[in-house]
Order: structure tokens, then C-alpha cells, then sequence
């Protein structure tokens, strides 16, 4: 996904109304390369197929989404760091969450 945002970034884009990633397949992308990938550009809409995604790896990322979506695997820590203050709240744009539960599907 690095090459394929670099290349849009080369193409003057600053702006990605949505991100559909299907990352369900091993290997998936490390925390470092989604934040790579995105970094720099203007995320409104995020939907990165990852299960119990990082909250910092969305806020880094896509500091500016208005709607994420985020597929969970029924742990509940991961739960807690999605909904504590220092966790979803940090996207000060945020309006709308979609929480997927259990095994994610393509």
C-alpha cells in the first residue's frame, strides 16, 4: 500500500474521501506501513480491514476521519483502548463508528 499512496501523493492528492484496505491475509501490513502509507494525506472515511487495529495507528494515520470502521475480535482490552480518553476520542472529527464483531470477512 506504500507504493500505491506514494504514487497518488505524486499525483498532487491530498485528500481520500475513503480507504477500503482488505488486510485480512498473512502477511498484513505493520502498524509503521499503514502509517506510512497514509501519512500526509487527508483520510475522511476509514475502513482498513485489520482486526483489533491500534488506536494510534488510525489516529497517526488518519488523524482527520470522520467514520472509522473497525473489525474486532471479541478481546476486550482491545475494546477498553478503543473507547478510553486517550483512545477514539483523540479523533476530534470523528462523528461515526461501524464495530464489526468476530472473524473478519472479504
Amino acid at each position: 500500500m506504500i507504493f500505491l499512496f506514494n504514487f497518488l501523493r505524486n499525483k498532487s492528492v491530498k485528500r481520500v474521501i475513503r480507504v477500503i484496505v482488505d488486510d485480512t491475509l498473512e502477511p498484513s501490513h505493520s502498524d509503521e506501513a499503514i502509517e506510512t502509507a497514509l501519512g500526509g494525506l487527508k483520510v475522511e472515511i476509514w475502513d482498513w480491514k485489520k482486526t483489533d487495529l491500534c488506536t494510534e495507528t488510525i489516529v497517526t494515520a488518519a488523524p482527520d476521519a470522520r467514520e472509522v470502521c473497525l473489525y474486532w475480535s471479541g478481546n476486550n482490552t482491545v475494546l477498553r483502548g478503543w473507547s478510553e480518553p486517550g483512545g477514539l476520542n483523540q479523533l476530534k472529527k470523528l462523528e461515526k463508528v461501524h464495530l464489526h464483531v468476530g472473524k473478519v470477512c472479504a
